[in-house]
This record gives C-alpha cells, structure tokens and sequence, in this order.
C-alpha cells in the first residue's frame, strides 16, 4: 500500500545524472523567482539575475548537504555538485566561489529557520545596492526561496543516490 508516501519505492539513478538534472532544471525559466514586479532597471535587473542563479545553486546544495547528514549516499551527488559548481579558473578564484557559496547557504538557512521573507527578501536585494520597499514583491521573493528548498527536498526523497 502507498498510503501517503509511505512504501513508496525510490527510483535509483546514479549521483552524477542525478545532479545534472536537478542542475538543468533549476535553471529552467518556469522556475524564476518573481522578479517582474520589483522596480529594477536593466542593469540592476542583470545584477538580480546573477544573484538568483548563484542562490539557486547554493539552494540545491544547502538541501543536499542536509539530506547527507541522514543518509551518507548523498555525500556523492554534494562531491558531484560541488566539481560542478565550484569549477574555477584558478584556486583564488576557486576559494572565493567557496565563501561566496557558504555565506548565500547561511543566508538561506536564516530565511528557512528565523527571517521573515519580507525582510530577507529586503536585505538580499540592498545587498546589490537595490532599495525595495513593496510588501508584496518582496514576501513573494522571499516565499519563492522557501518554496525552493522545499521543492529539492520533495525532489530528493523521492531518488535514491547509487
């Protein structure tokens, strides 16, 4: 029996396939924040843009470094994703993604755990140097990471790592 999840098998695939797709598919363009009512101009638009695919890496490993602490077969796709992400020119360049990566992983567990949307969403942009002060734009940025990280978890439960 199925009964609420519970038997459900997970469908086994390797860790770099596994990571590959989930890499492919947050950055498809249906999975955007909503963006189109904050008041930007193109440059600070661009800006916002390369910010939100920095985080959305940093999202997908924040989900798989907790999901490794539960079960060690997701320690494959984090060494995977990792390879991927923190690819570099020179191990400077390389060491500065790695803290870059840290503090947007921090700064999503604050919004997971303690921060309101709304003001994390706030700070996030006066981080680039964008002043937003719209309730409404700023909550749905903010609920977007929420639903983000929720949606890896849902993803990875049901994959089993090989």
């Amino acid at each position: 029996m199925n009964f609420f999840g519970f038997g459900k098998k997970k469908r086994k695939i390797s860790a770099a396939e596994l990571g590959d797709m989930l890499l492919e598919e947050i950055f498809n363009e249906q999975y955007n924040p909503p963006i189109e009512h904050l008041s930007l101009s193109p440059d600070e638009k661009d800006i916002v843009v390369s910010k939100v695919d920095f985080y959305r890496q940093a999202a997908l490993l924040r989900v798989v470094i907790i999901q490794e602490l539960s079960n060690s077969k997701f320690a494959v796709l984090k060494n995977h994703l990792e390879t991927i992400i923190f690819r570099a020119s020179s191990q400077e360049e390389g060491m500065q993604i790695v803290r870059e990566m840290k503090l947007a992983m921090l700064s999503l567990d604050e919004l997971n755990e303690l921060v309101k949307p709304m003001s994390w969403s706030r700070n996030w942009l006066k981080d680039i140097g964008i002043d937003e002060s719209n309730p409404v734009p700023l909550q749905l940025f903010g609920s977007f990471w929420i639903d983000c990280s929720t949606a890896f978890y849902k993803t990875l439960n049901d994959f089993d790592p090989v």
